[in-house]
Formats: C-alpha cells, sequence, structure tokens
C-alpha cells in the first residue's frame, strides 16, 4: 500500500459544492494546512511565477491584452500544437502537477459515472494517459481580472 503522504489529493468535495472544474486557488481550500499535500500549491505557484517572469522578458501583448493573456494564448498555442504544459514540463513542478492531473482525473470519472454510468465513463478512461487537459496558469496584477464566463466548445 502507498504511503499516505505519496496519495493525491481526495477528489470529493465537500457536500453542497457540485463545481467539478475545481481550480487550484478552490483546491487551495479543500487541502488543509497541516495535510501532507499542502506543499503542492506553493509548488506550482513558484513554476507559474518563475515562468510567468520569464514570459514577460519577450511578452508583446496586442493592445487591450493584458500580459496574462498574452501569458494564457501562449500556453494555448503550445497546447493546440500538441506540447506539453510548463508546469507537467518543468522538472520542479511535474510531480505536483501530476498529483493534481490524477485527482482532477478521478474527478471527472466520478462526476461521469454519475452522470452518464459506468460503462460511458469506463470507455471513456480506458487510456487515462491519452486524455489531454488543458491547464493553464493566470497572473493577474494590478487591474487585470479573470471575469467568470463559459466555454461553449469545451466538454
Amino acid at each position: 500500500m502507498p504511503d499516505k503522504k505519496d496519495a493525491p489529493p481526495a477528489p470529493s468535495i465537500e457536500a453542497g459544492l457540485t463545481f467539478m472544474w475545481t481550480t487550484p486557488v478552490f483546491r487551495n481550500h479543500l487541502i488543509k494546512p497541516d495535510s501532507p499535500h499542502a506543499d503542492i500549491l506553493r509548488v506550482m505557484e513558484a513554476a507559474v511565477l518563475r515562468h510567468y517572469h520569464e514570459f514577460l522578458l519577450d511578452c508583446t501583448a496586442v493592445p487591450g491584452q493584458s500580459p496574462s493573456d498574452a501569458f494564457f494564448d501562449a500556453q494555448r498555442a503550445v497546447f493546440e500544437r500538441g506540447g506539453l504544459s510548463f508546469l507537467e514540463a518543468d522538472d520542479d513542478s511535474r510531480d505536483a502537477f501530476l498529483s493534481l492531473r490524477k485527482a482532477w482525473m478521478s474527478q471527472m470519472r466520478e462526476y461521469l459515472n454519475s452522470a452518464v454510468g459506468v460503462d460511458a465513463a469506463d470507455q471513456l478512461f480506458e487510456e487515462e494517459s491519452a486524455l489531454r487537459l488543458f491547464v493553464w496558469a493566470s497572473v493577474h496584477e494590478g487591474c487585470s481580472t479573470h471575469a467568470p464566463h463559459l466555454h461553449e466548445n469545451s466538454a
């Protein structure tokens, strides 16, 4: 049996919360400060800030676009080319990212089991490592924000 500290954060959320796509900020509220998983988000934060500040050195945002928007666009372009997120590619954040990915995948599978049935979930998750998730980081400085919105083309 694996050591409990090596297990990913539990994918379940407290009663009354149904938001399946947990952000790391939301996940931070679910991970207790004394949990063996509390360091995951600190590792992710350090990686995000390091890559964001490196990105800013060569960032050329279009008029009306914040540096965070440009950072998002750059991450999306890597994903669309089939590349890995810097969070997964970076030696310092890979383990933390993969732990969160495992929790997200478990949460999605749990949701699909209840929404469309075990057989459909089993079929979708037959080769879980082949399922790609677009995971990105945003860094909001000054007055930049990420307004709530829907992604109609997302599954």
